[in-house]
């Protein structure tokens, strides 16, 4: 009996799958989590869904990417990527030297030549970089390779653009 108390005479009874879980059968005894990368925002159903490109499962209690899926699919956020077609793995942050200015992106983007991604302070940012900048005025690039940190000129040093002479 479906939604019945349990009596003396009924050993079973039937309870709604929640969200984050499924059944697909009549002899399942206990309903099962939705796979890595899938998710349930519904009860009662007999599958879960995967999460789009840009997306991970989570739980939201959790707010993370949990290894058995979830209720909900979240974007990732600026900063962060996810590529992998399944969304079996939780958004993972741009690297030194990479950038990516928008949400539910599934890579990041390389700073040019001469940029780097900054702090507040002025040093490489090693993840997470939401977007470039190139050295500020008085500090400049000193290996050529984008990512790194912008330093200060030594002292009697001053630091030009390509097209001044420090005349």
């Amino acid at each position: 009996r479906i939604g019945a108390e349990p009596t003396a005479s009924s050993d079973r009874t039937c309870v709604a799958c929640d969200t984050g879980t499924y059944s697909n059968g009549q002899n399942d005894k206990t309903c099962a989590q939705c796979e890595a990368g899938k998710f349930q925002n519904q009860r009662q159903r007999v599958s879960c869904d995967s999460c789009p490109n840009g997306y991970t499962a989570f739980q939201p209690n959790n707010q993370v990417a949990i290894s058995t899926g979830g209720s909900q699919c979240k974007k990732c956020v600026a900063g962060q990527y996810d590529d992998d077609n399944n969304s079996y793995t939780a958004c993972e942050e741009c690297g030194s030297g990479q950038f990516q200015p928008d949400d539910g992106k599934t890579s990041c983007k390389s700073c040019p030549d001469g940029w780097f991604t900054l702090n507040d302070d002025y040093d490489a940012v090693s993840s997470g970089a939401t977007n470039c900048y190139a050295c500020p005025t008085g500090l400049f690039d000193h290996d050529g390779n984008s990512g790194t940190a912008c330093k200060a000129c030594p002292d009697g040093y001053v630091a030009l653009d390509d097209d001044e002479d420090g005349a």
